[in-house]
């Protein structure tokens, strides 16, 4: 169970200040591209060693002078235009240096009407590279950015925290909305411009709204059908669990209730009242409150065996008129008569015959 270990490297250097040579104290992050991080600090005359594993490393000085420029080996800006140290097995590598420039500065406020968490970023850009950027204090808005002697196009966005109905267009530098219209900001070393401001306007965006609840419709199994009979009665839109009456109208002629399912959807028989009229009616829906919440046309027919109003004995009777005449309230005598008239009838028939 063997191991051939490699020796560690070494990366060193000194780290002054370019205006006067004299030690810059701050920081030393050595990132390699494997994800490797080493943190030193630099030594009271301005030197700096670390050990490393063999492989390529981004070499960045922080100073913690706020009147210096951080920067990247070589004399870079950016992680991207820094130049890469290859560290190999046993290596000592020497002479990897900074000479800080002192940084121009540039203050004001990024203000916002909004009290939601968010966080305010000021960038400043020359063409297509951001050398800079600072983060506003997320209650005053102050910010200070310190940059090279140079002309920037500055800029102020905010990001509000997540599932927030605010957003604010980014803003740039006096009060604009394009980097073309930006008014340029030249600022020079050791010195600073004050009261670069910024004003963004919230945007609340609309809150989706829920989906109306769809009304309530009901579904016949017929159009037609003749009193007496059963009516399927299907429906959907109620609300969950409640009771919805019946009713034909004009009357009304109560059928009855039915209760709606989880879904809201209700189903069910109603039986058409035998002695309902024939006609065309309006199947109401009627909720708790006394509410028609859904109707649907039906014509009702007379109900089977029902004679037509007028045509004499077995009329179906209307609300309060009186019954009509049936066989089984004739006097006892006149069934007699009738049945001797009967008997004298088929004798004369039969002695017609005999003569014959």
């Amino acid at each position: 169970m063997d191991a051939a270990l490699d020796a560690v490297g070494y990366i060193g250097g000194a780290v002054t200040k370019r205006a006067d040579g004299t030690p810059a104290f701050g920081s030393v992050l050595i990132s390699g591209l494997d994800r490797d991080l080493r943190v030193v600090s630099v030594n009271g005359d301005g030197s700096y060693r670390a050990a490393v594993a063999p492989g390529t490393y981004v070499v960045r000085f922080d100073a913690f002078d706020p009147g210096l420029l951080d920067e990247y080996w070589e004399d870079a800006i950016t992680e991207e235009a820094a130049t890469s140290v290859v560290v190999e097995s046993g290596d000592d590598i020497a002479g990897i240096d900074a000479q800080l420039d002192s940084a121009a500065t540039i203050t004001g406020t990024v203000t916002i009407a909004s009290s939601e968490a968010r966080e305010l970023l000021v960038e400043a850009w020359d063409g297509d590279e951001r050398v800079g950027y600072a983060i506003a204090d997320s209650q005053t808005g102050a910010y200070t950015l310190a940059l090279p002697a140079g002309t920037y196009i500055l800029k102020a966005s905010v990001t509000f925290s997540t599932g927030s109905p605010t957003t604010a267009k980014p803003q740039f530098y006096d009060g604009v909305a394009t980097a073309d219209l930006a008014t340029p900001v030249t600022t020079v070393a050791s010195t600073t411009v004050d009261g670069v401001d910024f004003t963004l306007v919230p945007i609340t965006q609309p809150q989706p709204q829920p989906e109306p609840e769809p009304e309530p419709v009901l579904t016949l199994s017929a159009d037609s059908i003749s009193a007496g009979s059963d009516l399927t009665v299907s429906g959907i839109g109620f609300s969950p669990g409640q009771t919805i009456v019946f009713e034909l109208r004009s009357g009304p002629v109560p059928l009855g209730s039915l209760t709606a399912d989880a879904s809201g959807a209700v189903t069910g028989a109603l039986r058409i009242p035998s002695g309902a009229a024939a006609g065309t009616y309006t199947l109401v829906a009627v909720n708790a409150q006394s509410e028609v919440v859904a109707s649907a046309a039906l014509l009702v027919t007379a109900a089977p065996g029902a004679a037509v109003a007028g045509t004499g004995a077995g009329v179906t009777a209307g609300a309060g008129a009186p019954l009509a005449s049936t066989g089984a309230d004739l006097p006892a005598f006149a069934v007699m008569m009738g049945a001797g008239l009967l008997l004298t009838g088929m004798l004369l028939v039969r002695r017609r015959r005999e003569q014959s």
